[in-house]
């Protein structure tokens, strides 16, 4: 449950840091890459249609890529997301633990430590 509600922290904290979205060389910013990374890995893990995200106890589920990518990157990376999540080390570890485990709703993407908001920052 509790990482559950990280995952929940990682997309609403964010909302609060209003600015650009994305690099001036019109590249993707490091948060629009990490969760990019994110929702294509938690959808990947639901057959069909479908992403989801938790662990062996809960899980969050979005109905599309789509949804996914508009909670975690339209309104997460506003302003370039999160001071508290080092996005380049959520990217990497999410290529290296990123894996998919029975929840009690199905498949799910389980949240590396690295996507989640620290209270060191980056």
């Amino acid at each position: 449950m509790k990482r559950l509600v990280l995952i929940i922290l990682v997309a609403a904290l964010p909302l609060t840091n209003i600015g650009c979205g994305s690099d001036d060389d019109g590249g993707a910013s490091p948060c629009e890459e990490a969760m990019s990374k994110l929702c294509q890995m938690a959808c990947d893990c639901v057959e069909g249609d479908g992403c989801a995200m938790g662990d062996e106890n809960a899980s969050f589920s979005l109905e599309s890529l789509d949804d996914c990518r508009e909670l975690y990157i339209s309104l997460g990376c506003a302003g370039g997301g999160s001071d508290k999540i080092d996005y380049p080390a959520c990217t990497q570890a999410l290529e290296a633990e990123g894996q998919c485990v029975d929840s009690a709703g199905g498949k799910a993407l389980t949240m590396p430590e690295e996507c989640n908001e620290s209270e060191e920052g980056n």
